[in-house]
């Protein structure tokens, strides 16, 4: 039942909490209850003082205000459990009958309990599958506040109850269970595929029997019946010919022969599989997103993560002993030798090995006695024993890296051939999973790479990025939020990514003084600010650095089910192979539009971003064009000729025509400063004007200019090795004309000394 006005309980409750010395800060409210719950004022300085007596007269004096917050963590010694699911709430109240016996308040959108107890420790606010527990950094809404029409009311009006460290352990233990990986599902591999397969092992092992046992076994992992595989080979090996040619037996012979094989492999367990499969039939690692995460802020993270992945993908299991040479032979090719040494090496913040060795380690081979010293070998008793270690699973990176097994993309074994195909397979696989808006700072931090980086990996996976704008409508009122150009240059004010807008479209640099010009003959203007990016990964495919070839006699479609059941499944040599890569498309050049919905998204027909540097240093094909291009050159000092020619090039001949007789009655009439950056922008607005003429809503495209060739400093000598600035001369004639205000002056023992 929705209620109205302010109730009676919520002044009573702030007296109370101002009273237990609770920090307090007034919520925004109203009939949104999104919006209602964010605060009005800026909040953060209150997580670390109380409010005055002051500040809460002002908030809450008047009586028009009808929702606060109460500012949990050290500041008012208070966490508090917010459960978002009645069920949870109903098994925690079995679980812990002594700990609800506290203050509760009931959400009033949800209608779910807020349980308060005091800590006079630190604690760190954190979500967990049902509800959130508040403390540092966060807030609650309080009791009385009214939010779309609903009231916080109170449950339990007992005091509130103090909380141990050990009781808030077992809370969080309860609530958040140690994370477990998901399982790694087997996509079955088609029928056909397998009768296929056997005939490629008959000429590959010479043997018949051999290859049945081996295909028969790999049916069996893959969860066929004994009736599924007599069905699908025992024809097709009483009638397969003899590798030599000869034929000895009878059909009824090599029938029986090939049910007592197939039996025979029945009477075994099927193996655990240890490799998941894609659509495409290739065998692909889901280890935990926040685990490969976690390893790539490491400096031999993408090593530890591309070892793991690599050995999980040619079949070996999480928790299987294995040895460097073991690894460097299964993964030749693929791996090198200097980074499976290095993820061997690695080590956890606590100093325990990333790869521990096996509590009893077996020893392997003899040595002739007297040899002391062996490659990738420990001497122990007269024998060499090889240093052995254990795969680590997810399970135990995820507690080691103190992060959680919340979803997996999948890998295969061409990414993870190179760090930089590894991080651009992580990239493609977010981006394809979950495009939307995000900050370039956060997707580069999540690779371990730099923004420059992530930029280079979205232009070579095709990645199309959306920029997105906070519009601000300016008006005479509002007009001093616009720096003025001269608070620009004398605070250094940096406005990029900010502009103004007018109605036309047309954009401005943001300065007050212009702003106030349109204003004044008419035009609504717009304060508009740069935020996050929008970014979608489009159909271009991941181009691969290094692609191996397939045997000529092995069919394609069953290079990826190639397993051999022998005692160790890391013994298969068959990789898989992906269809021949697509050419890398570059990222389009899209319109840059904010929320004003004036433009629609479209894509523009230059792309001279992703053009050669160099390119322009050549006349261009167009005669006309070029003679074009050098009169623009001759004109403007400012201007290259290679720029020139890029001018001419992005904008056509007849837009560039048209700029460049505008530019010379501007500079016959007007006093020009910038004339590089003028004949750029009526260029781009000629070729605006003409595309509406044509009635064509194309966006016009930028033009990015080749930079200047820094010239080399001749004659420079750094300060401390310049022999007259260490001179005495040299101090003495500073400490005269600064006296002891000299900002240079060295304040050593031995220079007071001097």
């Amino acid at each position: 039942m929705p209620v109205y006005g302010r109730s009676t309980v919520f002044d009573s409750q702030i007296a109370a909490w101002n009273q237990q010395r609770f920090s307090l800060i007034p919520l925004v409210g109203g009939a949104d209850s999104r919006v209602g719950k964010r605060p009005a004022i800026r909040w953060q300085p209150f997580t670390r003082r109380l409010p005055s007596s002051t500040e809460l007269e002002t908030w809450f004096g008047a009586g028009d205000r009808l929702a606060y917050g109460v500012v949990c963590g050290m500041v008012s010694g208070l966490v508090v459990l917010d459960l978002d699911d009645l069920q949870l709430a109903h098994r925690f109240a079995r679980q812990f009958p002594h700990l609800i016996q506290t203050f509760t308040v009931q959400s009033g959108v949800r209608g779910t309990p807020h349980l308060y107890w005091r800590a006079n420790f630190p604690v760190r606010t954190r979500s967990f599958p049902g509800g959130d527990l508040k403390a540092d950094g966060s807030y609650v809404v309080g009791p009385g506040s009214q939010i779309a029409g609903r009231e916080w009311q109170v449950l339990c009006h007992q005091p509130v109850r103090p909380i141990s460290r050990e009781e808030l352990d077992a809370v969080l233990t309860y609530l958040m269970p140690p994370a477990q990986p998901d399982p790694e599902p087997v996509t079955p591999v088609a029928n056909a595929d397998f009768a296929a397969l056997y005939g490629y092992y008959v000429d590959r092992l010479q043997s018949r029997n051999e290859a049945l046992f081996r295909v028969a076994c790999l049916m069996r992992d893959r969860g066929f019946t004994l009736d599924a595989v007599i069905d699908r080979l025992a024809e097709v090996h009483a009638c397969q010919v003899s590798p030599s040619g000869a034929v000895t037996e009878a059909f009824s012979q090599r029938y029986g022969e090939a049910l007592r094989t197939i039996r025979s492999v029945f009477t075994r367990p099927a193996r655990r599989q240890h490799v998941a499969y894609n659509n495409d039939q290739q065998p692909v690692s889901r280890y935990p997103n926040a685990v490969r995460e976690a390893l790539l802020l490491r400096r031999d993270g993408a090593a530890i993560a591309r070892t793991i992945e690599a050995a999980r993908l040619m079949g070996i299991g999480a928790g299987a002993v294995i040895t460097e040479p073991m690894l460097c032979r299964l993964l030749k090719g693929i791996i090198s030798r200097e980074t499976i040494r290095k993820a061997l090496a690695a080590c956890y913040e606590d100093g325990q090995p990333v790869f521990c060795p096996p509590e009893n380690p077996r020893a392997v081979a003899e040595i002739p006695d007297g040899m002391v010293r062996q490659n990738n070998a420990i001497l122990s008793g007269g024998q060499k024993q090889t240093r052995q270690f254990i795969l680590p699973d997810a399970a135990t990176l995820c507690r080691k890296l103190g992060v959680r097994a919340k979803g997996s993309d999948p890998i295969t074994l061409d990414d993870v051939r190179s760090s930089r195909l590894y991080r651009l397979a992580l990239h493609q696989a977010l981006l394809r999973r979950r495009p939307g808006t995000y900050a370039q700072a956060l997707l580069a931090s999540r690779l371990g790479l730099s923004s420059r980086s992530v930029r280079r990996y979205n232009e070579a996976l095709g990645v199309q990025s959306q920029p997105t704008y906070h519009e601000t409508p300016l008006l005479w009122i509002n007009l001093d939020t616009v720096p003025s150009a001269g608070d620009i240059d004398r605070f250094e004010i940096r406005t990029g990514g900010q502009f103004l807008l007018d109605d036309t479209g047309k954009r401005w640099p943001l300065k007050r003084e212009i702003a106030a010009q349109l204003l004044s003959r008419g035009h609504r203007v717009s304060h508009m600010r740069q935020g996050f990016s929008s970014y979608h990964c489009g159909d271009a495919v991941l181009k691969q650095a290094e692609q191996a070839a397939v045997p000529a006699s092995m069919p394609p479609a069953l290079a990826t089910i190639d397993s051999q059941p022998t005692a160790c499944p890391a013994a298969a040599h068959l990789t898989s192979h992906a269809a021949a890569p697509e050419p890398m498309q570059h990222r389009p050049n899209l319109t840059r539009e904010g929320p004003s919905g004036r433009r629609s998204p479209q894509q523009a027909v230059f792309t001279r971003k992703n053009a050669s540097k160099r390119r322009f240093r050549q006349p261009l094909p167009d005669s006309t064009a070029e003679r074009l291009a050098c009169r623009i050159h001759r004109l403007i000092d400012d201007m290259t000729l290679p720029n020139a020619r890029r001018l001419v090039d992005t904008y056509d001949a007849a837009s560039a025509e048209a700029a460049l007789r505008k530019f010379r009655w501007l500079k016959a009439h007007r006093h020009v400063t910038d004339e590089a950056g003028l004949i750029v922008t009526l260029a781009r607005t000629s070729w605006l004007a003409r595309k509406r003429r044509a009635a064509e809503l194309a966006p016009a495209p930028c033009f990015h200019a080749e930079p200047s060739r820094k010239r080399r400093a001749t004659g420079y000598v750094h300060p401390k090795r310049d022999s007259l600035r260490q001179s005495s001369t040299y101090r003495d004639w500073r400490a005269d004309f600064f006296g002891w205000d000299d900002p240079l002056a060295d304040t050593t023992t031995e220079a007071m000394a001097f």
